[in-house]
């Protein structure tokens, strides 16, 4: 973490970057989500109601080992002052968590994490100590290369990124 800034300073910086183009990345586009991730969305949203269902389960497409979830002119789950409500509910679909980093093949086949940097100014956040690639590469070993490659396959996702480093793929010890 750069010198004398906590993780909390970081985050704080990174949405209040965010939000300075009035959230415009929670208005269009398609959301992965992993299977286990849609799984606690729906539940919550049958807390909040039968439309709040109907309307998240509408907007997402069963895409075999992942589904996607269309944000149309604006996520469902923006609040008045573009800010998240599923973000302190702990059910935030990684994706959205990770902004403005996303995960991309790589040329050796592999996974890397990459900065979006066509959106807001939040990819000026990014130093060598962030915390956020750990974060994420220790999602992506959770949810399973298998599935960010199925997801990349078929919505390879934008070019205007810049690569912050590899993932390094965890391989589970042989039983005993």
């Amino acid at each position: 973490m750069l010198q004398g800034m906590s993780d909390e300073d970081f985050n704080l910086r990174l949405a209040t970057a965010c939000q300075n183009c009035g959230a415009a990345c929670c208005k269009k586009g398609k959301i992965f989500l992993p299977r286990e991730e849609y799984e606690r969305i729906k539940f919550h949203t049958a807390s909040l109601g039968p439309a709040a269902e109907k309307d998240f389960v509408a907007r997402t497409t069963d895409q075999g080992s992942y589904l996607l979830y269309d944000q149309q002119d604006g996520c469902q789950f923006l609040d008045d002052n573009n800010l998240c409500s599923l973000h302190d509910k702990g059910v935030k679909p990684s994706e959205c968590f990770w902004w403005p980093y996303h995960v991309f093949p790589s040329e050796s086949g592999g996974l890397e994490i990459r900065l979006f940097t066509g959106c807001c100014d939040a990819h000026k956040e990014h130093h060598p100590e962030a915390v956020y690639p750990q974060l994420i590469e220790a999602a992506v070993n959770r949810i399973g290369f298998d599935v960010i490659h199925a997801f990349r396959r078929n919505y390879a996702g934008t070019c205007m990124t810049k690569p912050v480093g590899p993932i390094e793929e965890l391989t589970q010890p042989a039983p005993v």
